[in-house]
């Protein structure tokens, strides 16, 4: 191995050596049900805990927007099949040679993130559309369905989804061909600060019996958490190793409060930071995310930002603690769009929530740790008995609005050349080239005095 940072392999050649303060809701903001006492709670529903409370809320209106073109603005592009696995027709129309797209049917989808500890989207008023060539022909996006009876606290992200066909109906595309096609989508959300109760999340012990089903849902493998672009795992025992190394041979005899804080310590400590894991086109245009994946990470202890929220997240799962990524964007330039300022560094950002279930209480929470902020401040991790700034209490996640949890819809999709949280489906078969362009941008969305939101704030 090459290249290597010498006190993060000292770690990791140990471990395999071993191997073989309350907040308060602020009442203006805080929706009902997070104000509820706890004798309100019906009995056998999973409820928001009391160790991760919110304040400071801001409205926003998250903008994401996609194209998809055959018009190349630089190099080649190939198409990249997630989740692995999926089968391609590699005769399917190259636009080297063709002018364009040619379809039976196109599905093209889009996450929408439920509730997040920072975040409560109003999915009854997701707005989009799809374009061809300019011309809108989808004028609204369908949500996948959520289970009856999950809260929106733990439930999985849905996509906003567009069909279209060949054909000359409303909603058709003529000839089923295409240049270019576009797609927008826009989530309204109220977006808050948070604030941890350590010490009494401290005192929160591992679950007797087991976490709840849509909780330990997020263990299900994910492409740049547990699984590389390739489909191959990344590998897990070194992983293990380096918890049982950091944290002792029982991660469980830790409580998962003070476990969580322990692993992000270590991963402030021997890993460096570096690049800013954006995939650009000639044009300068965003196509997504460059991750080095997690095996890279490990053997030489640099990665890009989401590289180290994709580690964080996965030795969180290796230790046996649910953890889901979250990648947002900076909401508080809202006059300048995305692609529109000086400098985009910065502006997409991703963090890490872990699970906090209370078990006796039947409570859920999840704790944000913006792993890059922390190490940002120093590559020298604060005691892990005091507070940490931006684990738990973030002052800046009213200014972020979530996008998604996934790199890539966590479905049967195809994107291009680098994942860029969208995919489609596409008969009889997906380009085998084309060129994708995202931007995001947030801006402040007004509720009038009369809007029902101010008298029925979301409930989970």
């Amino acid at each position: 191995m090459q290249h290597h940072t010498p006190r993060f392999l000292a770690a990791l050649v140990a471990s395999l050596a071993a191997a073989a303060v309350p907040g308060a809701a602020d009442a203006l903001y805080a929706p009902a049900h997070e104000r509820q006492p706890a004798d309100a709670a019906r009995k056998g529903e999973l409820q928001l805990g009391p160790y991760v409370t919110r304040d400071s809320g801001k409205d926003w209106v998250l903008r994401s927007h996609v194209r998809i073109s055959s018009r190349a603005p630089g190099a080649g592009a190939s198409a990249l099949a997630l989740p692995p696995g999926q089968q391609r027709n590699e005769a399917a129309t190259s636009v080297g040679s063709l002018p364009g797209f040619y379809f039976q049917t196109m599905t093209v989808v889009f996450p929408v993130l439920p509730e997040t500890a920072s975040s409560i989207p109003a999915e009854d008023r997701v707005e989009g559309w799809l374009k061809a060539d300019g011309k809108e022909i989808v004028p609204t996006p369908r949500l996948s369905r959520r289970p009856s009876g999950v809260p929106s606290i733990v439930a999985a992200p849905r996509l906003a989804q567009f069909a279209t066909r060949t054909g000359s109906g409303p909603g058709d595309v003529q000839d089923g061909y295409a240049r270019e096609v576009e797609m927008q989508v826009e989530v309204p959300m109220t977006c808050y600060r948070t604030r941890y109760d350590e010490q009494a999340a401290l005192r929160v012990n591992w679950p007797k019996n087991d976490w709840p089903a849509t909780v330990k849902a997020v263990f299900q493998p994910q492409v740049y958490i547990e699984t590389g672009p390739d489909g191959q795992p990344y590998n897990q025992e070194k992983l293990k190793n380096a918890i049982t190394n950091w944290c002792g041979p029982d991660p469980r005899a830790h409580s998962p409060a003070r476990l969580a804080k322990m692993i992000a310590a270590e991963v402030v400590r021997f890993i460096q930071p570096t690049g800013d894991g954006r995939s650009t086109l000639r044009t300068g245009d965003l196509q997504g995310f460059a991750l080095d994946g997690i095996d890279a990470v490990i053997e030489t202890g640099r990665g890009t930002e989401f590289d180290l929220t994709c580690l964080l997240t996965s030795l969180y799962r290796a230790a046996g603690l649910p953890a889901r990524i979250i990648i947002g964007v900076e909401a508080q330039n809202v006059d300048r769009k995305f692609l529109e300022r000086k400098s985009s560094r910065g502006i997409l950002r991703s963090w890490v929530e872990f699970a906090l279930y209370d078990e006796d209480n039947n409570t859920i929470n999840w704790v944000p740790v913006d792993i890059v902020r922390i190490r940002k401040q120093s590559s020298r991790p604060q005691p892990i008995d005091r507070p940490w700034k931006y684990f738990g209490t973030h002052d800046d996640l009213n200014l972020i609005a979530p996008i998604a949890s996934h790199f890539h819809p966590p479905t049967s999709v195809i994107a291009y050349s680098v994942p860029g949280l969208w995919g489609w489906m596409v008969t009889p078969a997906p380009p085998a080239e084309a060129y994708q362009s995202l931007s995001f941008d947030a801006y402040r969305d007004s509720i009038r005095p009369n809007d029902p939101r101010q008298q029925n704030p979301p409930r989970r």
